[in-house]
């Protein structure tokens, strides 16, 4: 089962598993190959399951179950064992000089481009774990969790967006599991148990997309597990049950 996945500069994807660590493929051969085939790594990491993976600064970043490994492609040596251990990593979101790291419930920004990795924990009224990290045109962090969805700008304190019943255009669910935002500027967000919910660029409401069972054209029944766009503009969504 693969949970992530990410290109480098130089083409190649790479993939992360489900209790097989880190996976290469090569678009132009057609070809897989586990990173411990590639170089030498821990037994913990070539046997990982990996949930969250980018690559950033030219190092691949895993989150796994058990802590955080960052991999040079071609090292001769790795770290011995993981960042954060027997913490588990839940989102990953590159930014320049480093990346957003979600574990629990705290967000720190991992800076790579010093001499070393350094942890940085952000001042977000987290009330529940988050499960989903996206960043705007406008720079605003937004931060799902399984208690709304928090909106950090860069130029003012930081909110909560919780459901409101009486407004029919408003968020759908508390229970949010990953977050989104496309080309246009547009907010994504899955939630447990009411679709996926869509936010517009110009942030006057809240449009839902959930299932109907008399339309098999609408999304899954289950638990909406996660978002993302392609190259081509469109937008997925994946289920717990693995329906796209």
């Amino acid at each position: 089962s693969v949970f992530s996945i990410d290109e480098d500069d130089s083409g190649y994807l790479w993939l992360g598993t489900y209790q097989q660590g880190i996976v290469r493929f090569d678009p132009r051969t057609n070809q897989f190959a586990r990173l411990g085939q590639l170089q030498r790594i821990p037994d913990a990491l070539a046997q990982a399951l990996v949930i969250e993976l980018t690559v950033a600064e030219g190092r691949i970043v895993a989150g796994t179950a058990d802590g955080l490994w960052l991999v040079a492609p071609g090292a001769d040596r790795s770290q011995a064992s993981p960042l954060l251990p027997k913490q588990t990593i839940t989102s990953l979101l590159r930014e320049p000089g480093g990346v957003l790291v979600a574990s629990g419930m705290s967000v720190s920004r991992l800076r790579l481009d010093g001499t070393g990795p350094v942890f940085e924990p952000l001042d977000l009224p987290i009330r529940n774990y988050v499960d989903g990290l996206a960043r705007d045109p406008a720079g605003t962090l937004w931060v799902a969790t399984l208690a709304g969805v928090i909106e950090a700008p860069p130029d003012a304190a930081p909110r909560t967006i919780l459901p409101r019943r009486a407004l029919s255009a408003s968020l759908p669910d508390a229970k949010l599991t990953d977050a989104l935002v496309d080309r246009e500027g547009g907010l994504w967000l899955s939630t447990s148990g009411s679709g996926v919910a869509y936010l517009r660029p110009d942030w006057r409401s809240i449009e839902l997309f959930e299932h109907d069972p008399l339309d098999a054209a609408t999304l899954p029944a289950e638990r909406m597990q996660a978002v993302a766009v392609c190259a081509d503009g469109s937008q997925w969504a994946i289920s717990l049950a693995g329906d796209v």
